[in-house]
């Protein structure tokens, strides 16, 4: 996040005043700890501010948490790794078993899904990557106005995996 920071900084310092697009990592506190809010205008991310109330009680709390625990920024692999285990536990308790093999195929049933961190998750991407085992999380598209974080569009599933991979330019094009 504080290299975002600078990032964000450096070209708001050279006149940029276009949209700035960052996926994911951003960490509103440590970034306008770092520079004036007013930088963060135009700025379009897929995390909001902690306290909005359609973020997920479980992923705020995991940020409050983590914060308390680990101090700042936050970093959001954690979560990433947090809703990998998740998932492992729901695919164990599907398969009714330990068995590798079983799990996989627990877990590749359409059906699937587990609760994480960012809400109900599932798996997919098939038509993108050949196999369905890319995670769809809930994608919150935020822009910044007048310095604070505004949700514009919640998005889960395919359409979220989408909007992700149209921030990734030197992903080949279908």
């Amino acid at each position: 996040p504080g290299d975002q920071a600078l990032i964000i900084e450096a070209l708001r310092d050279q006149g940029w005043k276009g949209k700035i697009i960052t996926n994911t990592g951003f960490d509103f506190d440590t970034v306008t700890n770092l520079i004036p809010k007013s930088y963060l205008n135009g700025l379009i991310t897929a995390i909001p501010q902690w306290e909005d109330p359609k973020i997920p009680a479980t992923f705020r709390d995991m940020y409050f948490e983590y914060l308390k625990k680990f101090g700042p920024p936050f970093n959001i692999i954690a979560q990433m790794g947090y809703d990998a285990m998740k998932g492992l536990a729901a695919g164990i308790q599907a398969a009714n078993s330990a068995d590798p093999t079983a799990i996989r195929d627990a877990m590749d049933k359409p059906s699937f899904s587990f609760t994480g961190a960012f809400g109900k998750s599932s798996f997919g991407g098939k038509e993108i990557y050949g196999i369905a085992h890319q995670v769809y999380y809930v994608v919150w598209a935020t822009e910044y106005e007048n310095g604070k974080p505004v949700i514009k569009k919640t998005v889960e599933g395919p359409e979220a995996l989408a909007l992700q991979l149209k921030s990734l330019p030197f992903l080949p094009k279908k």
